[in-house]
């Protein structure tokens, strides 16, 4: 049984091109932990040197080792579990690998203790003193829900979650526990000794993750300061110097979820069920989440958020790899890392949207008692990405003189795009709707074996803007069925009806100046199929 004091730790290197690529063919042995002849091996530390770092706890592991002299079989150490697929081995065309061997191995670690069971199970056999009730005596015993005391009265049970406080008497007090684990050990087997020679070990495992965050100030009236950060989140292995790269994009990544053959610890028929539950899936792996006064602090009394330029990024097929410095990071450690800060162009807007009233079942659904609505009108920015990289999908805060205002999500965006992310409700545009029926010709069309009624509808919109100023508002009406007449000039775009739809699909965005204090309605007219 290995003993481990600490997580396996990993030195970066600088890696020379490896010249060929060659797919090793991956030999998988039987997960069990059953009495074996070990083979004899001498150890190569497989070291971490770079890390593409997705948003859904995935990465992928570039790592490398020097093959140590006259072995023929090499040791590699520990790895994390594999997604199916994506474990490589790269050599030079002259070392004479014969392939790559995976076992599981048991491995023993001295931890801190953590908590009063854990002070009380480290030190059995000594004289302790618990609390509530200041029981002293020898300790005996810790199980699950008691602790045994021997005092000089008799042996007294005393409830472990009951025990608030546990002083142990003397000096080398136990403070570590054992934890038990069980690893995946690596051994590469060569036809001859290759000393001096590199390989490397490529491969998708979950346990690390980053999690971007955007500051968008807004205390310029034209000019947004925006400034961008990730947080990355590492339980996988001690990483020392690595070269980080952060992922945007929709990666399609299909067997994530399974675990390689490589990885001992599941039976054949597990990874066949979890491969026939894969394709059963076929589920994309897409990651995705009252305005009122607030006193601001006087201009120039915070600091400010500037973390430098965007650092230039490089594009991989469909990804945007988006590199950040060289980075130490102990496994359960988290990293706060600012990525950059760049000046964006924003205007202020104002958005109402107004759902389509017609269900998936072709009904109609506008007033209905059990579906009540209170219109929304919300303040929002729109600003253009000038950062020269893709901004991800995160969330965003507003702040004006260093005071929060707001924040929402922000969605994917390619440089040089505008996009438009929520501040807050804008409770100072008061706006209604309605909609009234003006015809209806029962049972007019028979589609699919269903009959339709023939609905004309005119819809009513008012604003009225107490906001105090101008405001530049946005005004979206989604519809079914056939656009008869609109008010006002609205942008029309028309989407193609689906093969069994009996409408097609139309959006009405009005965009509309409101000065203080003004009214304005708002009219629209069509005709829709509704089911009868």
């Amino acid at each position: 049984m290995k003993r481990n004091s600490a997580s396996p730790q990993s030195v970066a290197m600088e890696s020379p091109g490896v010249k060929t690529l060659l797919a090793v063919m991956l030999i998988m042995t039987l997960p069990a932990l059953v009495s074996v002849a070990r083979v004899d091996a001498t150890a190569a530390t497989l070291e971490i040197e770079r890390i593409a770092v997705f948003k859904n706890g995935l990465g992928y592991f570039s790592s490398r080792a020097t093959l140590p002299q006259a072995a023929t079989t090499v040791e590699l150490g520990e790895l994390p579990v594999p997604s199916h697929g994506t474990l490589w081995v790269g050599y030079d065309e002259k070392t004479p690998v014969r392939g790559l061997f995976a076992r599981l191995e048991q491995v023993v670690s001295e931890v801190p203790v953590d908590s009063v069971a854990g002070l009380l199970a480290a030190n059995v056999g000594r004289s302790v003193t618990l609390d509530p009730g200041s029981i002293t005596g020898t300790l005996l015993a810790v199980t699950a829900d008691v602790v045994l005391v021997r005092t000089p009265k008799g042996t007294v049970a005393v409830a472990l979650g009951s025990v608030t406080r546990a002083m142990v008497a003397g000096d080398e007090v136990g403070s570590t526990r054992t934890v038990e684990a069980t690893n995946t050990v690596l051994r590469l087997e060569l036809t001859r000794p290759a000393a001096g020679a590199a390989v490397e070990v490529d491969y998708l495992a979950k346990g690390i993750t980053w999690a971007p965050s955007y500051r968008i100030d807004l205390s310029d009236p034209k000019v947004a300061l925006f400034s961008a950060k990730a947080v990355v989140v590492n339980e996988v292995a001690d990483l020392e110097d690595v070269e980080l790269d952060l992922i945007t994009g929709f990666p399609n990544l299909m067997f994530a979820d399974v675990a390689s053959p490589m990885a001992p610890g599941q039976t054949l028929e597990g990874f066949f069920q979890a491969l026939r539950q894969r394709r059963q899936q076929r589920s994309d792996h897409s990651v995705v989440m009252q305005q009122r006064a607030l006193n601001v602090l006087p201009s120039g009394s915070h600091l400010p958020h500037a973390y430098s330029t965007a650092t230039e990024g490089r594009e991989s097929e469909d990804l945007f790899l988006c590199p950040v410095q060289r980075l130490t990071l102990r496994r359960g450690e988290t990293a706060w890392l600012p990525l950059f800060t760049a000046e964006m162009p924003y205007e202020h807007v104002y958005t109402w949207e107004i759902p389509d009233f017609l269900d998936r079942e072709e009904r109609y659904r506008y007033g209905q008692p059990e579906e009540p609505r209170e219109e929304k009108v919300y303040h929002a920015c729109r600003l253009t990405n000038a950062a020269g990289v893709p901004l991800t999908t995160a969330p965003a805060q507003f702040v004006r003189n260093g005071q929060i205002v707001g924040q929402d999500l922000s969605h994917y965006t390619n440089p040089g795009s505008a996009t438009t992310i929520r501040i807050n409700r804008a409770l100072g545009l008061v706006a209604e709707q309605a909609e009234i029926e003006t015809s209806r010709e029962r049972q007019a069309v028979r589609l699919h074996g269903n009959y339709y009624d023939k609905v004309g509808i005119r819809g009513e919109l008012k604003l009225r803007n107490l906001l105090g100023k101008s405001a530049r508002l946005e005004v979206t009406k989604s519809l079914s069925g056939e656009v008869d007449a609109t008010s006002d000039d609205p942008e029309r775009t028309r989407t193609a009806k689906g093969l069994r739809a009996a409408n097609s699909t139309h959006r009405l965005l009005w965009r509309l100046d409101l000065k203080a204090g003004e009214e304005k309605s708002i009219s629209y007219e069509y005709t829709v199929l509704v089911r009868h």
